[in-house]
């Protein structure tokens, strides 16, 4: 198997996410262009990449397949409306097992870390952390998260 390495840059300074073979064999190929900062964040199971992306003063979360090996960088993003109210967020990252998604906001007036269920964000949400939190961490042998 040759993993995939992503980089949110390139050569040529042309912003968003590019993958890369990680045995070098190839030229970096960009997956999303943008001109803003962007951020791979997290790979899921059935290969959506969720990442983050600067909108000045904010971050966006946003979806995308990377299972089309015929990816170009024209592919459609899907926005993750996490917090749509404040579009600032930290760390949307899976567990291991691609059923949850854990990330940080500022919704209360403090940073707190939160988990979805994942692909179905809108079926529940929950506070994990009490009195503030931030980039969240899953352990890969439990069901814990580090903040």
């Amino acid at each position: 198997i040759i993993y995939r390495v992503l980089d949110s840059s390139s050569d040529d300074n042309t912003g968003g996410i590019w993958s890369i073979r990680a045995n070098g064999t190839a030229q970096p190929v960009p997956i999303f262009l943008s001109d803003r900062q962007t951020w791979p964040r997290t790979i899921s199971a059935d290969e959506d990449l969720i990442f983050t992306m600067n909108s000045g003063a904010d971050f966006e979360a946003y979806t995308t397949s990377l299972g089309d090996e015929n990816n170009s960088a024209e592919i459609q993003a899907a926005q993750l409306d996490l917090a749509p109210e404040l579009n600032a967020y930290s760390g949307p990252i899976l567990s291991p097992n691609n059923l949850w998604l854990a990330y940080s906001t500022t919704e209360t007036g403090t940073p707190e870390v939160y988990v979805r269920p994942w692909p179905d964000i809108e079926s529940g949400k929950w506070q994990v952390s009490i009195g503030g939190g931030t980039a969240p961490l899953w352990s890969k042998t439990t069901n814990e998260i580090f903040y």
